[in-house]
């Protein structure tokens, strides 16, 4: 069987030998290009038996026993398990908190008033999430922005 690869999508095809040398169309991207003969697959070659360098020694002898565990590991051990389940408990009363209730609103104030829209809003308890510089077909410029703030 001959090879169709695509020059532009690298899309790969076989292809009878009798089509060797046309010109043909990629299946994906339609793209013109030549049929090659296949190349032959190289011959699996079995790597050699590996041999152990190492001379006949006996197995290692058992390993010695592990030391016995003494009361101030235990205390250490349970240290850790109360800090980590302290942890876990912290970690629960913040997600309850993260889910504060936001309330949103939206204005769009002249390019000079900015400074006194975003005073007032912060005054007001308002936090800008996103501000953008817009233009209108007039030429007149105005920042439209996004505030939130927790719900009251």
């Amino acid at each position: 069987m001959a090879i169709f690869v695509c020059p532009n999508c690298a899309h790969a095809q076989e292809a009878p030998d009798a089509y060797v040398g046309r010109s043909v169309r990629c299946l994906k991207c339609q793209a013109r290009g030549e049929v090659t003969p296949s190349v032959p697959k190289p011959p699996v070659i079995k790597p050699p038996a590996l041999v152990d360098p190492r001379p006949n020694t006996p197995p290692p002898s058992t390993p010695a026993a592990p030391a016995a565990v003494t009361r101030a590991d235990l205390r250490i051990v349970i240290c850790l398990l109360v800090a980590l389940l302290g942890a876990q408990l912290l970690g629960l009363t913040s997600t309850q908190s993260s889910a504060t209730r936001w309330e949103y609103k939206v204005e769009s104030p002249d390019d000079a008033l900015l400074d006194v829209a975003l005073s007032r809003s912060g005054l007001d308890g308002w936090e800008l999430v996103f501000a953008r510089r817009a233009t209108s077909d007039l030429g007149t410029v105005k920042y439209e922005m996004i505030l939130k703030r927790p719900k009251r």
